[in-house]
């Protein structure tokens, strides 16, 4: 019998949000672009940092290694805009970071390389992506030579769903497209999800084949907004109060959004945003989910201009708890070391700057 491990996470979740991948891999951000990007709306349509794709990759492949090598499931979870206006040549750059890599010169290659997805994610699997559509990617979505670029990345089928196998409970991540609306209403930005979709999920997430599995949702626009600022009702999600609501009575456990460029937790509703990862001029950074039987431990990692580094920020890490199975075990805390190196309470380190 194989022994386990109960400090250890039942699976690993990396969140990324909102690339915005421009139509050249080595972009940059430069002077000109930074005076241009401070006038209004223009910011919203930039393209991607090279500095920062670059040590995206570096950072979540270091994650990726660790959890492999300790035989933790990972999975990458995408919600969304992965391009800067949905043209074909941003989807095959933002493409090929996810799926392969770039070769940027000198033997260097930058990407996460990761599986297609999968509607199951067994033990010992290599990392998959798991991926949404956001606003951005269906700009062009009139145009049928745009539309078949998008739809090669983006199948269609929702509600998608890829079941994590783990040592004990099953993880369900639930992929909803909250990108479908009426052109005016899409050019604003402004999300809805299809009722057949929302419903379809709603009604066999309760159900008893289900029963034991930790479920999270995924979608593009988020559940609220943080209490500090009201966006703009052209960026919201339509019926998104109603949508919380189902979304908590159906027994999810976690909700994971983007869209509005602004890492956020929500408590009372275990919901999670995460901030563009690349985006140039913006306060980048992704999400790390440890999942335990009875709770979800997430650590935000935010890009430093200086050491041109993503580092996890502990002061923002948050616990939810989560409905247990009938027999379970307590999940580990953590702790922070010297020079920001997180540990477990049996000393493991799992991060170290």
């Amino acid at each position: 019998m194989q022994q386990t491990n109960d400090d250890e996470p039942l699976a690993t979740l990396v969140h990324i949000s909102d690339l915005h991948f421009g139509n050249k891999f080595t972009a940059d951000e430069r002077v000109l672009k930074r005076l241009l990007a401070m006038l209004p709306y223009v910011q919203g349509v930039c393209g991607h940092s090279y500095q920062a794709t670059r040590a995206l990759a570096f950072r979540i492949n270091q994650i990726v290694r660790n959890r492999k090598e300790r035989k933790i499931p990972v999975s990458v979870v995408f919600t969304g805009d992965l391009t800067r206006s949905g043209e074909e040549a941003e989807f095959v750059v933002g493409s090929t970071f996810l799926r392969n890599a770039h070769s940027t010169g000198a033997g260097r290659n930058v990407g996460l390389k990761l599986r297609e997805p999968q509607e199951e994610l067994k033990r010992g699997s290599e990392p998959a992506l798991f991926a949404i559509p956001g606003n951005h990617d269906i700009w062009k979505r009139r145009r049928p030579d745009m539309i078949g670029a998008y739809r090669r990345f983006f199948p269609g089928g929702f509600p998608v769903i890829c079941r994590i196998e783990t040592r004990s409970r099953p993880i369900l991540l639930c992929g909803l497209d909250s990108t479908q609306n009426t052109e005016m209403r899409h050019r604003l930005a402004r999300g809805r999800i299809p009722p057949d979709e929302l419903d379809f999920l709603c009604e066999h997430l309760p159900s008893a084949q289900y029963a034991d599995a930790i479920k999270i949702i995924c979608l593009h626009h988020p559940l609220g907004d943080p209490p500090d600022k009201t966006y703009n009702v052209s960026m919201r999600l339509e019926h998104r109060e109603a949508i919380a609501q189902r979304f908590l009575t159906s027994g999810a456990d976690l909700v994971l959004a983007g869209h509005i460029h602004e890492f956020h937790v929500f408590p009372k509703t275990n919901h999670a945003v995460a901030g563009t990862a690349t985006q140039q001029f913006s306060e980048r950074n992704f999400l790390l989910l440890d999942v335990y039987e009875r709770e979800i431990q997430l650590l935000p990692f935010d890009f430093d201009i200086r050491s041109l580094q993503f580092l996890p920020t502990v002061e923002k890490r948050h616990i939810f708890s989560i409905p247990g199975p009938s027999r379970s075990t307590s999940s580990p805390r953590l702790s922070v070391g010297q020079n920001g190196t997180i540990v477990r309470a049996n000393g493991k380190t799992i991060f170290s700057g």
